[in-house]
């Protein structure tokens, strides 16, 4: 009875496995020499597929860049160019509003004179119609300053 215990105790040290007191000693197998050549062929042919794999993988990520590049420059140049274009609107729209602005400085003069003008008889109305006819702008944002 004295063994069972031992040897319980020896499976619960060793987490349900049975230790054994002395272990047969094995003998080791003598070394061959063999031929390494085999067994590196197939680890170099499959680091070269790999490397092959990547050199594809990064030509073809090479001209995707480059041409996302060239878009992009197309683009770019685009933008430039509609930039240009609004700018020179814009100082056509500015010109405009200044003639505009000499046009409505007239008018008022002749309305102040107290003249037979055809806006002193008809009233600003129809000179704010009549403007915006001409520039064709819309008749609610004409605004007087200084009436």
């Amino acid at each position: 009875m004295a063994g069972n215990v031992e040897k319980a105790v020896d499976v619960m040290e060793e987490r349900g496995m049975d230790a054994l007191v002395n272990p047969p000693k094995k003998k080791r197998d003598q070394s061959r020499a063999c031929d390494p050549a085999p067994s590196w062929e197939g680890i170099v042919g499959e680091i070269a597929a790999k490397v092959e794999a990547s050199e594809h993988t990064i030509a073809t990520l090479e001209s995707h860049v480059l041409e996302e590049l060239e878009t992009m420059k197309e683009t770019q140049a685009d933008s430039e160019d509609l930039m240009g274009l609004l700018e020179a609107m814009v100082q056509d729209l500015k010109a405009s509003i200044e003639g505009m602005r000499e046009d409505l400085a007239l008018c008022k003069r002749a309305a102040a004179s107290g003249g037979t003008s055809h806006y002193a008889t008809n009233g600003w109305n129809t000179l704010i119609r009549q403007v915006s006819r001409a520039y064709g702008t819309p008749r609610r944002s004409i605004t007087f300053y200084g009436d």
